[in-house]
């Protein structure tokens, strides 16, 4: 029903449940406790539910000084940034997401079909940065490949667009991309050529 009661009372009994002695023994452990409540308070940042965002950044930030090898963490906050930045308009919102957005690429393993969603993730923040400063004071990189001067330009566009190619290609020794990132990770890339 998405009714805030609801939503309320599930929060407060993972708060309440987390905040109990714990000896490890216990099913579920602590940490997928943390990780439902995260998802309650996802489900009320997504549908902008006063607090919300605030606290899902907060909790997860709380979770990252403990946990930083959980990649789903950077994800996690970097998302509900990049929401109250849609909301609000802070650039240090879009930044701290971005920066969020790129731990967690950096900390996805070889093998993790999660990295297509997470390029997605740094290119649609990238490309949004892009768009609000319009490259002023933009960071301008080199991108070579093979000793071959690939692209050079706006960090926002250059990393983003290099990182996509990279996992669209046919023999990336990755997992194949799911049927729903790899159509995102082309637009998103056609998007970010349009503009380089």
């Amino acid at each position: 029903t998405h009714a805030k009661q609801s939503l309320d009372a599930a929060v407060d009994a993972f708060r309440a449940t987390l905040a109990l002695p714990w000896d490890g023994s216990e099913r579920p452990q602590p940490a997928e406790c943390a990780q439902d409540m995260l998802t309650a308070l996802n489900e009320g940042s997504e549908i902008d539910l006063a607090g919300y965002t605030d606290e899902a950044i907060g909790v997860t930030s709380q979770l990252l000084e403990r946990v930083t090898t959980m990649p789903w963490l950077w994800t996690n906050r970097g998302y509900n940034r990049m929401l109250r930045y849609k909301r609000h308009g802070s650039l240090g919102d879009l930044d701290g997401a971005i920066a969020d957005f790129e731990q967690a690429l950096a900390g996805t393993p070889a093998g993790d079909p999660h990295v297509y969603r997470r390029a997605v993730n740094m290119s649609w923040a990238s490309e949004e940065r892009f768009d609000r400063l319009l490259a002023r004071g933009e960071q301008f990189v080199l991108v070579e490949i093979d000793g071959i001067e690939r692209w050079l330009g706006p960090r926002d566009l250059v990393s983003p667009i290099s990182l996509l190619e990279s996992l669209l290609a046919p023999d990336n020794g990755r997992p194949p991309a799911s049927s729903q990132d790899r159509p995102e990770m082309k637009r998103n890339l056609a998007n970010l050529l349009t503009k380089n």
